[in-house]
């Protein structure tokens, strides 16, 4: 499908669930090469093309979302997804310069869809040309192309808004200038860059609507807190009796009996309940719990007061639980790397 869009001329592409969505940063003059099923918001730059768009299949309910619109070429639509938070799907261009404003417009834009404690459904892809920030680490290189300025306003927007790069292969000679963020990174599947019709390559990637999650079944718990202590006392005190006058089992038939019995006075007297385990990442630690749990009270007192100096602070804090899970995530992930080369060489 990608072959029927002769205009992507020089464009960041991703494709999400098999070519539902196109998003593109080309020099359009009309929706003329776009597949008639495609419904398509666009913000052209002036007469003489240039601009961003992002289509959307028809199979799917969406809208653009002219309330993010900044003074930056950056377009957004909403996809709206049954049974879960919509989807929320944007396309940005940053001219070549060494000016923060297009950055800083698009916080501003960003700031309007992650203004709740929870963050939503977001995948922003484009050309952001800033190809001296190491997306690995999180930081700059030294002596940048486009000056410090531009390249920390664009980390310090990743950081704020809890957006997470995953574009790994360079889409420019060695260059990462064409990103996909997303605050969701269970919702990419898989992320390819192919061959373009320009100098830039493009960023294929497969979306799920809905990200999947592995759940546990619940287990049965007792609550030892409501027992019948009265009840269990008498039955074991009966039971006490009838144990120590047997002497026709062997040990291990009074252990079996033993435990039986017991399983079936708890079982009894002691009250059940099920519940579901949470799934717990692997490099989530106590003290990113803790940060979390830090994150959720606070937002909840500003929720309760709409205090300014509450909703900095827990701006802050929501920056330092993104970036603490990032550390811990990219350090796992290089251990886990580390103990498969040594079980494939164990010399």
């Amino acid at each position: 499908m990608l072959e029927s869009l002769d205009i992507l001329d020089d464009s960041f592409a991703f494709m999400a669930n098999m070519d539902d969505v196109i998003t593109s940063s080309p020099k359009p003059t009309s929706n003329q090469g776009i597949p008639s099923e495609y419904n398509v918001s666009r913000k052209d730059r002036n007469i003489h093309g240039g601009g961003v768009f992002v289509a959307v299949t028809k199979r799917y309910v969406s809208t653009t979302e002219y309330s993010l619109d900044t003074q930056s070429e950056i377009v957004w639509c909403k996809i709206e997804i049954a049974g879960t938070k919509p989807l929320h799907i944007g396309s940005f261009y940053r001219p070549t310069d060494n000016k923060a404003e297009p950055i800083q417009q698009l916080n501003i834009s960003l700031s309007k869809i992650t203004q709740n404690g929870t963050l939503p459904n977001v995948i922003l892809g484009g050309d952001f040309n800033c190809p001296d920030v190491e997306w690995i680490t999180n930081t700059i290189k030294p002596n940048p192309q486009y000056g410090y300025k531009v390249n920390r306003a664009l980390l310090d927007t990743v950081e704020e808004h809890g957006l997470i790069q995953q574009v790994k292969e360079p889409t420019r000679l060695n260059n990462i200038l064409d990103l996909l963020l997303t605050t969701n990174p269970d919702l990419v599947e898989q992320v390819d860059v192919c061959p373009g019709m320009s100098d830039h390559r493009i960023v294929i990637a497969v979306i799920n609507v809905k990200a999947k999650r592995i759940t546990k079944p619940p287990r049965k718990v007792f609550v030892y807190t409501k027992m019948n202590k009265e009840g269990f006392k008498n039955d074991a005190l009966a039971f006490q009796k009838v144990i120590l006058t047997s002497n026709e089992r062997s040990t291990s038939e009074n252990w079996s009996h033993f435990t039986n019995e017991i399983g079936g006075m708890v079982e009894k007297h002691v009250p059940q309940k099920n519940i579901r385990e949470r799934w717990d990442v692997p490099w989530l630690s106590p003290e990113i719990k803790r940060l979390i749990r830090k994150k959720q009270r606070v937002y909840n007192a500003f929720k309760k007061y709409k205090s300014d100096v509450l909703w900095e602070h827990f701006r802050k804090i929501r920056k330092t639980v993104h970036r603490e899970m990032t550390k811990s995530k990219n350090d796992y992930n290089c251990w886990e790397k580390i103990l498969v080369t040594r079980q494939n060489n164990p010399a």
